[in-house]
């Protein structure tokens, strides 16, 4: 988000328009990255599934916002296994 461009009756409330805390959800409401890896196995009756995923950081904003002292959620990347 570079700017907000609220009606000439709404300036000063930009803040309110949209917080910091959506500001965030819309940036990074998802990670920017996300990588999945699938191995299927079938042998007769027997049928496996391993997926591999991968999510990338992100950092998203709480109820209070950075304005009430409150810091941000920062993830770290991760990476997790399925098997099925």
């Amino acid at each position: 988000v570079t700017g907000i461009h609220a009606p000439a009756s709404l300036k000063g409330y930009e803040d309110v328009l949209l917080s910091e805390r959506e500001r965030l959800f819309i940036e990074q409401g998802g990670p920017r990255s996300k990588f999945t890896l699938g191995f299927d196995y079938v042998a007769g009756a027997l049928d496996t599934d391993l997926k591999v995923i991968h999510y990338g950081p992100q950092t998203l904003g709480t109820f209070d916002g950075t304005a009430a002292g409150v810091p941000n959620a920062h993830y770290e990347a991760k990476t997790s296994a399925d098997l099925a």
